[in-house]
């Protein structure tokens, strides 16, 4: 994709995309991500969106049913260049029509967008490794779905899941044994949710691809690795009207969930920091030859920055309203150097030629610290370290005092 589109993306908020999904990506040394078009302190120069009545009377929300049963686009979807409703004349091009032969007026915002309901949800996994494998018992406790396909490289790992079920009413269909066989699965007729849960650099592809295949998608984080594929998701997710879910689980647990009622409820009065982190010492599995299939969680650790953001930044996305009143504005990114990855390559390397491959490689940081400021002037802090040997933090917040009546 252009610049234009990677520009776009720093005024977070207006396609329904926040910095969830994201790589927030440092060096060794800083990098900064800022709104172009904010003005002094931070502040953000776009204008109040203001809806624009329809044709037949008073304004709607964005994606609502217009006269002819199509989405119709009310308001501001983009920055200040794009003024008109749908159907309507606009002086200068969107930035989708700037990079693209997408046309705008004919997309609409998924936030606030449910699909008709389904009384039977017809699921196919692609990935049954790692976290596959928990995801289809646990849709095997839930009533209205029907486990209808299952998908993995390996034989032995379909295999092993499809023997699970047995005795119960899902009777998948396997495909296994080739690089392609996950297609076939999103191309069934009887698919109508394709579950996610492979290697990071197979979610986007995967995603686009089961979306324009008419299905919905649930993938596992990180749903993309760059901005590029953050706006490949949305775009298609628009285009397609199918659900793409980021599977974020730290913003559905009990503790994240409480919290999020209580700061909704007003019980902390008015949240202005909050930080959230993803510290897990993953250094010995990294290395593993067996956890990650091709050792491929190793590979991703080539790259410098955050790359496992959301774990943190998805809850304290949540409470701060973020897309949802605030939106994520600037954001600086610095990473220090790696004290543990290269260590252990080169001592691995000396005993065993199976990790020669790897010798001379950099790798990312131990850790990473980001640092994020909201339209609105909140603060954010995500940091990211899976190498030391460190506890988990998740996520805090900090309050500002309730104004005295």
């Amino acid at each position: 994709m252009k610049s234009n589109r990677r520009d776009f993306i720093r005024v977070s908020g207006l396609t329904g995309l926040s910095m969830t999904g994201l790589v927030l990506t440092g060096i060794n040394g800083l990098s900064t991500m800022t709104n172009p078009l904010a003005g002094s302190h931070g502040q953000s120069a776009l204008p109040a969106s203001s809806p624009t009545p329809g044709p037949t009377g008073p304004p709607r929300p964005s994606g609502s049913p217009g006269p002819s049963g199509a989405p119709s686009v009310t308001g501001s979807l983009g920055p200040p260049e794009y003024t008109g409703a749908t159907g309507g004349a606009s002086s200068v091009q969107t930035p989708g029509q700037l990079h693209a032969q997408i046309p705008y007026p004919d997309r609409f915002n998924m936030c606030g967008y449910a699909a008709p309901r389904l009384e039977t949800v017809r699921i196919g996994f692609i990935g049954l490794g790692n976290r596959g494998p928990a995801a289809v018992e646990r849709m095997t406790h839930i009533e209205g779905v029907a486990i209808n396909a299952l998908c993995d490289l390996r034989p032995e790992k379909t295999e092993a899941v499809r023997k699970k079920l047995e005795g119960g009413p899902h009777h998948p269909v396997v495909y296994t044994g080739g690089e392609e066989e996950w297609k076939k699965l999103c191309e069934r007729p009887d698919i109508d949710l394709v579950y996610i849960a492979t290697p990071w650099s197979l979610h986007t592809p995967m995603a686009l691809y089961a979306m324009n295949q008419g299905k919905h998608v649930c993938v596992e984080v990180p749903a993309a690795k760059t901005i590029d594929e953050c706006w490949q998701l949305v775009e298609t997710s628009e285009q397609t009207r199918r659900h793409c879910m980021m599977l974020e689980n730290c913003c559905y647990d009990f503790f994240e969930l409480l919290t999020l009622n209580l700061a909704r409820a007003g019980f902390f009065g008015e949240i202005i920091h909050g930080e959230g982190a993803y510290n897990h010492n993953l250094l010995e599995g990294n290395f593993s030859k067996t956890k990650y299939y091709d050792c491929w969680r190793l590979k991703e650790n080539f790259r410098n920055g955050n790359l496992y953001p959301t774990h943190g930044l998805g809850p304290v996305a949540q409470v701060m309203d973020i897309n949802r009143g605030d939106k994520m504005d600037f954001l600086v990114s610095l990473s220090g150097r790696d004290f543990m990855m290269g260590a252990m390559e080169k001592e691995l390397a000396a005993k065993d030629d199976f990790y020669k491959p790897y010798a001379g490689r950099s790798f990312g940081g131990n850790v990473n610290t980001s640092l994020i400021r909201s339209s609105q002037g909140r603060t954010i802090l995500i940091q990211h370290d899976e190498t030391s040997p460190t506890s988990i933090r998740v996520s805090t917040a900090s309050v500002a005092p309730k104004a005295p009546h």
